[in-house]
């Protein structure tokens, strides 16, 4: 299974997400669809069940430990070949989750498009962007199977904060 950990966009801030995207129109870049935004907190590829059990237990205990917070949903950047928005107070939930190694995300981050080149204008335009606040209270493990059509993601488990 195909798995990440990852914090879902507050519905009610993807109007915000959707109308940046919209000024991409046009350009050479898949959009993300609203309904699979989410900020990326680690990436663990292919698991087989024993992992996955191993991350749900490591899941439920840093749940049990981690009140809910606020975050802002701001700043724009890019990896190569994907432009998202970051979330700068995820980085301590992030790190925690990672385990200080840095592997794949150097930062917590919510993909808007892919396969961007040449977007230094609309990167300038909105460095500074703010999309707006959101509760996190809970964690999910997401299941994500590739398809012609782009990539479908399920909740394999959701993780309340507690603590």
């Amino acid at each position: 299974m195909r798995c990440f950990v990852a914090v879902d966009l507050d519905p009610s801030l993807r109007h915000r997400v959707e109308k940046l995207q919209n000024e991409l129109t046009g350009l050479d870049v898949k959009l993300i669809k609203p309904e699979n935004l989410h900020f990326t907190l680690k990436f663990l590829g292919e698991v087989d069940v024993n992992i996955r059990m191993k991350t749900e237990t490591a899941l439920e205990q840093l749940a049990a430990e981690t009140s809910p917070f606020d975050i802002t949903v701001e700043k724009i950047g890019a990896f190569p070949g994907v432009v998202w928005i970051g979330a700068p107070r995820l980085l301590n939930l992030h790190n925690t989750i990672d385990g200080g190694k840095g592997d794949f995300e150097p930062v917590p981050h919510m993909t808007i498009a892919r396969g961007c080149d040449n977007l230094a204008d609309f990167m300038d335009k909105n460095r500074d962007i703010v999309i707006g606040d959101m509760r996190v209270d809970c964690i999910k493990l997401k299941k994500s199977v590739l398809t012609p059509k782009g990539s479908v993601y399920s909740d394999v488990r959701i993780f309340e904060l507690i603590g």
